[in-house]
Parts: structure tokens; C-alpha cells; sequence
């Protein structure tokens, strides 16, 4: 029996290593096969760490109905194990899925459900993270003004409480687009460069990646094409470095395509 709950151990660690690396494909199957191996010793916290790590990766790949599927699998054994952080991990997947979906108000509700066990927990990064989801729901709601101050919120806690580059290169992000979306511009590029700097120290590509769709978004809405299409152009190449960013890419190309032509 330990022998085997130590095998699955080691494939979920495996897996999740996977996934910060955007390894996706094997860490999807390391996940599975963690999962079957703790579903045989019974341990319904195993099975719940393997189900919200699979979700997790299920919703960067735009899988939606499986993530929010397996997210509520494991916020069930969860709750029977009476982990309240395992909870709250999962209550924020599912808000984040439904706020990519468009579904508001389910969002909001289950940003509000995790902020609380987060604070009941005192996981400061938990409530940076629901902020921060909180001001996107906001800001899809009632416009991009409206969520400015809930991504001012979110930001000093993963810079001064927890000390979180990451989560702050991912907080700037979306504030600089609220801010571009207004039209101040201005604003907008310091918080993109702000945001470069706490993406490049960390090495993460998929932020980068984003930052140079706002980069392009800013010169674009500048007039200045040739510089829009030269960081469309950077986003392209370094998404098409992470697996499984088909999606996004196309995103980005619709972009492209949508720039008027430039004057001879």
C-alpha cells in the first residue's frame, strides 16, 4: 500500500512540474495515472490534488467542460476531507472558467465563495487571485473603468504580502488592458513595462507572451502599425513555443489581419 501511494505521489509531483512548464500532454496522463493509482488505495485526498491539477491544465487548454467537471469532483472530496484551501483552489478554477465563459454571475459567486474560505484560511495569494478574478468579471460587467480599482487592490498583496512576481506580472496584465481599453494609454504602457520586468525575472513565457499581444494592442490603438504588427509578430512566435496555445494564437492573428494597411 505505501509503496503504491508513494508511486502516485510521484507522478502527480511529476505532473504538476509538467504543468508550470506547460508540458501539457504529459502531465495530463501523469495526472490520470496518479489518479487510478489513489482511487485503488483509496485516498480521497490524492484523488481530489490529481482531479483539480487536471482541471487546471484542462482550462488552460480551452477544455472547458472537462475542467469544470473534474473541478467539481475534487471540490466534492474536498469538502468530505474537510480541506478548506483544496475548496477555495477549486471554487477560483471554476469562477475563472465561467468568467472565460461569460458566465458572470456564477463567477462572481464562486469568486466571493473562495475570497472567503481564502480569508478564513489566510492564503493572502488566494485573495490577490480572487481580486484580481473579481475585477475581470467587473470589468467584462460594467466596463473597463469599473475594475480599475479592484486590480489595485490585488496587486500590493502579491507584491508586499506574499511576494508573488508572477501573480503581479498577471495583475498588471489585466490592468493594463483596462487601462488601454479606457484610452489612456500612457498609463496603460507603464503598467506594461511594470509588467514585463516581473515576467521576464520569472521566466514566464505565457505572461510574456500576452504582454506582447498589449504591447501590439497600445501601438495599435496609437496609429503606429508598424509597430503593432513587429508585437503581434513577437506574441506569435513565442506562443508557438507553449503547447496547446492554438486557440490564442488565432486570436492574435485576428488581430493582424484586422489592421487597416499602411500608407506607401
Amino acid at each position: 500500500m505505501q509503496s503504491r501511494l508513494g508511486e502516485a505521489n510521484c507522478l502527480q509531483g511529476l505532473a504538476a512540474v509538467e504543468a508550470f512548464l506547460n508540458q501539457h500532454a504529459d502531465a495530463q496522463q501523469h495526472y490520470r495515472q496518479a489518479l487510478d493509482i489513489y482511487q485503488q488505495v483509496q485516498s480521497r485526498l490524492g484523488e481530489a490534488n490529481c482531479l483539480l491539477g487536471l482541471a487546471d491544465v484542462e482550462a488552460f487548454l480551452n477544455q472547458h467542460a472537462d475542467a469544470q467537471q473534474h473541478y467539481r469532483q475534487a471540490l466534492a472530496l474536498y469538502q468530505q476531507v474537510q480541506d478548506r484551501l483544496g475548496e477555495a483552489n477549486c471554487l477560483l478554477g471554476l469562477a475563472d472558467v465561467e468568467a472565460f465563459l461569460n458566465q458572470h454571475a456564477d463567477a462572481q459567486q464562486h469568486y466571493r465563495q473562495a475570497l472567503a474560505l481564502y480569508q478564513q484560511v489566510q492564503s493572502r495569494l488566494g485573495e490577490a487571485h480572487c481580486l484580481q478574478g473579481l475585477a475581470a468579471v467587473t470589468r467584462a460587467q460594467d466596463g473597463p473603468a469599473a475594475a480599475l480599482s479592484g486590480y489595485a487592490e490585488a496587486l500590493p498583496i502579491y507584491l508586499d504580502d506574499v511576494g508573488d512576481r508572477q501573480g503581479a506580472a498577471e495583475c498588471l496584465l489585466a490592468w493594463g488592458e483596462a487601462l488601454a481599453l479606457t484610452g489612456d494609454l500612457d498609463a496603460a504602457a507603464a503598467h506594461h513595462a511594470a509588467a514585463v520586468d516581473h515576467a521576464e525575472a520569472t521566466g514566464d513565457r505565457w505572461t510574456r507572451t500576452q504582454l506582447w499581444r498589449l504591447q501590439g494592442d497600445i501601438a495599435r490603438q496609437r496609429g503606429d502599425l508598424a509597430a503593432a504588427r513587429a508585437a503581434y509578430d513577437e506574441a506569435l512566435a513565442l506562443a508557438a513555443t507553449i503547447e496547446g496555445t492554438d486557440w490564442w494564437i488565432a486570436t492574435v492573428n485576428e488581430r493582424l489581419l484586422a489592421l487597416p494597411s499602411e500608407s506607401v
